[in-house]
């Protein structure tokens, strides 16, 4: 509802300079609850940047062609999965996360400025109105999608665990340098 009260560009525009700060702070944070707040504000900042972004495609997009770009949409979502992959093995060394965390806020200012310059039809005036417990009643309604939408909340789910634990798994009780996660994490 925010989106579309507010405005999507503007709400983008927002969580986007949100993100810049949150990084910013979890470069230099040294307490473990401040870095824990901040980690999970950081994901959930980045959940709303998505959904505003796919709620720009869908607006932006007629009904013949959502699934295409949709599907474009994947690709670059992929493709960037792997270049982040591969970048932040090139990036983290010897416990060096402020590096990569003000890297990220680096990258963010260009979403920052993509998102103010976009064409003025992408801020939305109008929408359809949903809710949590609508979204479940919508899902339960269509159970052709459930097993599909369970199997993408376990995946996402495994995945962001993954990022997490796996290196810090292989630092911290495996006792691999970062050099040689880094290199596992480059190889195919």
């Amino acid at each position: 509802r925010i989106f579309t009260r507010l405005g999507t560009r503007h709400v983008l525009v927002t969580l986007g300079f949100l993100q810049i700060a949150t990084l910013l702070m979890l470069a230099y944070a040294d307490s473990t609850p401040v870095v824990a707040i901040l980690f999970a504000l950081e994901g959930i900042l980045a959940y709303n940047m998505f959904l505003g972004l796919d709620l720009l495609l869908e607006a932006q997009s007629l009904d013949e062609m959502t699934g295409r770009l949709r599907g474009m949409f994947l690709v670059v979502a992929n493709t960037s999965v792997l270049v982040a992959t591969l970048s932040l093995s090139l990036i983290l060394y010897d416990d060096n996360f402020e590096d990569v965390f003000l890297i990220g806020a680096a990258f963010l200012i260009p979403f920052v400025l993509l998102t103010i310059f976009l064409p003025k039809i992408s801020n939305l005036t109008t929408g359809i109105r949903s809710s949590f417990m609508g979204g479940i009643r919508n899902l339960i309604g269509r159970p052709s999608v459930v097993p599909v939408t369970i199997a993408h909340f376990l995946v996402l789910l495994f995945f962001t665990w993954e990022i997490y634990y796996l290196p810090l798994y292989l630092h911290q009780h495996v006792e691999l340098s970062w050099e040689i996660i880094s290199l596992l994490k480059r190889s195919p």
